[in-house]
């Protein structure tokens, strides 16, 4: 019999949370940033992604071809900073938002 290599998962990789798929946590996220009057934008290049605020306008750039969970990943480590309390974020983003925000951005770091 073959040997299966056992599957590892990485620290910073994110489970996905109340049975939402990728598309449906990314979307949350996404809505999350509009709300708080931040654009998400998706560029190709060759850089990690993250905030950036110009003159009057708030960005979050990701990376167009990256895998949804990066994309994921750098919604939840940005946004996480942002003071939450005055809009409605879904129970279960607000949760990921609060336990693996900090985690991922010491992560960078």
């Amino acid at each position: 019999m073959g040997r299966r290599k056992a599957k590892t998962r990485r620290a910073d990789q994110l489970p996905l949370i109340n049975g939402m798929t990728e598309d449906e946590v990314l979307q949350a996220l996404e809505s999350v940033a509009r709300q708080l009057d931040i654009e998400v934008r998706y560029e190709k290049g060759d850089f990690e992604g993250g905030y950036c605020a110009f003159r009057n306008q708030h960005l979050i750039f990701m990376q167009k071809n990256e895998p949804i969970d990066k994309k994921i990943q750098v919604l939840v480590r940005e946004l996480h900073r942002f003071d939450l309390e005055q809009i409605y974020v879904l129970p279960a983003i607000r949760e990921l938002l609060e336990t693996k925000g900090e985690l991922l951005e010491h992560n960078v770091q």
